[in-house]
C-alpha cells in the first residue's frame, strides 16, 4: 500500500504537468505557404490542421496572436493582432484584423485551440510572414541592368535563301544579285544551309548542277559565264564553304544558275537553298546587303532572298518572345558593419 508521502508527491508532480486538451496544433500556413516571403495582400489568410488521437475531436474555438518581434510572442502577447478567444471551428482561412500592415512589416504569429471539452491546446510553433511593397512609391532601387526593346533591335530568324519547290529536279531556277555598281571580282563562295528545322541535314538543298555569270547590264544583255558545273554533279559540301575562283572580271552583277536541284528531303520535290551567297573581290565579301533577285523564293521560317547576303552564316531561331535566353543580371557593393538583416525584393518585366 502506497505511504501517504509517496502519494503526496505523485500529487505534486501531477500537478505540475499541464493538463494539455486532446488536440495539438500543426502546419501554421500563412496564404498556403509556410513563413511566405513578399506578401501583397492586406489581410493575409492564416490556416493551421487539428490532431488528436480522440475519435469525433474537434475544434469549438480558437485564438490567434500576431506580434511584431519574436520576444513579444515569446510573451503571449499579439501587439498586432490578438483574435481572443473565438468560438469557431474554422481552422482555414482566417484572415488578419489586426493594426493596418504596411511594406516590408515582418509578422510572428501563433495560434491556439479549444476542444469539444472546452480545454485549450499548447500554442503552435511560432510562425510569420513578411509584408512585400505593397505601393508603387515603395520601390526605390534602381535597375541592376535594363535595356529598353526599343533600342535593341529584335534578331529575326535566319537560315538563309530558299527557292520554292518544284516537281522535278532539271527545272533550272536562278537567284541574282546587284553589287550596284561596277567591282572587279574573282571569285563566289556558297555557304551551305542548315536550317534550325533540318539541322542534322548540313548541306541542306545544296546546288548539285549550276554555272555562275557575271554581267556589267542589271538585264544580263552582256552575261559572261565564270564557273561552269553544269556537266557533272558536285558534291555536297555539307559543312564546308567551297570557292569557286576565276579570272578577275569587272562586273556588277552576278547570277547564279542552278541547271540540277536538289530532293527534297522526305518528299518528292526539289529545289536550292543557300545560307549566303558572298562575291569576292581580292578575298573581301563586296556583295553582302546587295539587292536580290530571284526565280522564286520562300519567304517565310528565316528564309528570304535578303538573307542570302545578310552576313548571317548560321542558323538561328531569333529573338522574340520565348525565344530569348533568361538574362542574368549582377550588381557588387560593399558593406560597412554587420548584417542583422537583409531583404531583396525583385521585379522585372516578363517575370
Amino acid at each position: 500500500m502506497q505511504s501517504k508521502a509517496a502519494w503526496a508527491a505523485a500529487m505534486l508532480i501531477g500537478a505540475a504537468w499541464p493538463c494539455w486538451a486532446g488536440v495539438t496544433i500543426d502546419k501554421p500556413r500563412c496564404e498556403y505557404q509556410v513563413d511566405p516571403l513578399g506578401l501583397d495582400v492586406a489581410q493575409p489568410r492564416l490556416s493551421w490542421i487539428l490532431r488528436s488521437d480522440e475519435r469525433g475531436e474537434k475544434q469549438t474555438a480558437y485564438q490567434v496572436l500576431v506580434a511584431s518581434a519574436p520576444d513579444v510572442l515569446a510573451k503571449d502577447r499579439g501587439d498586432r493582432w490578438d483574435s481572443g478567444r473565438v468560438a469557431s471551428d474554422q481552422t482555414i482561412h482566417v484572415a488578419y484584423a489586426g493594426k493596418p500592415l504596411g511594406s516590408r512589416m515582418q509578422c510572428f504569429w501563433k495560434v491556439r485551440a479549444w476542444d469539444k471539452s472546452g480545454q485549450a491546446s499548447a500554442w503552435s510553433k511560432p510562425a510569420q510572414w513578411t509584408m512585400g511593397l505593397l505601393d508603387r512609391s515603395d520601390w526605390g532601387a534602381k535597375w541592376i541592368a535594363y535595356h529598353d526593346p526599343a533600342e535593341r533591335p529584335i534578331v529575326t530568324p535566319h537560315n538563309g535563301y530558299h527557292s520554292a519547290l518544284a516537281a522535278t529536279a532539271d527545272m533550272a531556277k536562278w537567284v541574282a544579285i546587284d553589287l550596284g555598281g561596277e567591282r572587279t571580282i574573282d571569285a563566289v563562295r556558297l555557304y551551305p544551309a542548315r536550317p534550325f528545322d533540318f539541322v542534322d541535314t548540313p548541306g541542306f538543298l545544296f546546288p548539285v548542277r549550276f554555272q555562275v555569270e557575271v554581267a556589267a547590264k542589271v538585264d544580263f544583255s552582256d552575261a559572261k559565264v565564270v564557273v561552269d558545273r553544269t556537266a557533272a554533279d558536285v558534291a555536297n559540301p555539307r559543312l564546308d564553304a567551297p570557292i569557286y575562283r576565276f579570272p578577275p572580271v569587272a562586273a556588277r552583277c552576278v547570277r547564279l544558275t542552278v541547271t540540277r536541284l536538289a530532293h527534297y528531303p522526305g518528299g518528292d520535290k526539289f529545289g536550292f537553298a543557300l545560307a549566303e551567297l558572298q562575291v569576292l573581290a581580292g578575298g573581301k565579301n563586296v556583295a553582302e546587303r546587295s539587292a536580290v533577285t530571284a526565280t522564286d523564293s520562300i519567304e517565310a521560317g528565316g528564309w528570304s532572298k535578303a538573307k542570302l547576303v545578310d552576313g548571317r552564316l548560321l542558323p538561328e531561331r531569333g529573338s522574340e518572345i520565348g525565344q530569348q535566353p533568361a538574362s542574368m543580371v549582377r550588381k557588387e557593393f560593399d558593406l560597412h558593419g554587420s548584417v542583422r538583416r537583409a531583404v531583396v525584393s525583385v521585379t522585372g518585366l516578363g517575370l
